[in-house]
């Protein structure tokens, strides 16, 4: 087993989770955003 191409891979994987995560999360703020502004504009 070559250690490098798993901990590229571990690398690789945890970036995956951190772009999903900060999606989740950009996600979530669009929502409490869109939801405020439409009680302000109401």
């Amino acid at each position: 087993l070559n250690p490098t191409l798993t901990s590229y891979e571990q690398l690789a994987q945890q970036a995956v989770a951190l772009v999903q995560k900060m999606n989740a999360w950009r996600h979530h703020l669009r929502l409490v955003l869109s939801f405020e502004v439409g009680c302000f504009i109401k």
